[in-house]
């Protein structure tokens, strides 16, 4: 098993344990059950995009004790988890509970990206994405 795979499935159990029901360790994006407009969908996966291409591994949908965030990436040596969670009609009370909320754990950070001032062109929005997550390739 090489190194990297090690770093993937050691952070994939830790993450489990600590409450994230996490379904596997490949890249997979899924939508909820329904309440997503396209935008959110196709931010989603862009969101997921950038994450894969620095090197995590992207889970959407994922579960933790308080909710269900959009985008879990994780698998990287020298970086810990993190969730990119996308919101319409972000509000400064939304985005500190989101935080607060999918803080849990190993993940280190809880980006909030508002899609209401993001571009809606895929390329745009993987730069901005890029850009507000400070995951650049």
């Amino acid at each position: 098993m090489s190194k990297r795979t090690k770093t993937i499935y050691r952070q994939y159990q830790r993450l489990n344990h600590q409450g994230w029901e996490i379904d596997g360790v490949e890249n997979c994006v899924k939508f909820n059950g329904g309440s997503e407009t396209t935008a959110h969908r196709v931010a989603k996966t862009v969101a997921a995009s950038v994450c894969i291409d620095v090197g995590y591994r992207v889970r959407s949908e994922v579960e933790c004790p308080s909710g269900d965030a959009d985008i879990l990436a994780f698998g990287l040596e020298d970086r810990r988890p993190i969730v990119v969670e996308l919101e319409n009609d972000l509000s400064e009370d939304v985005a500190e509970r989101k935080r607060e909320q999918y803080n849990v754990g190993d993940v280190s950070e809880v980006w909030i990206i508002d899609l209401d001032n993001a571009p809606v062109m895929p390329d745009e929005l993987y730069t901005h994405i890029a850009y507000e997550t400070g995951l650049s390739v």
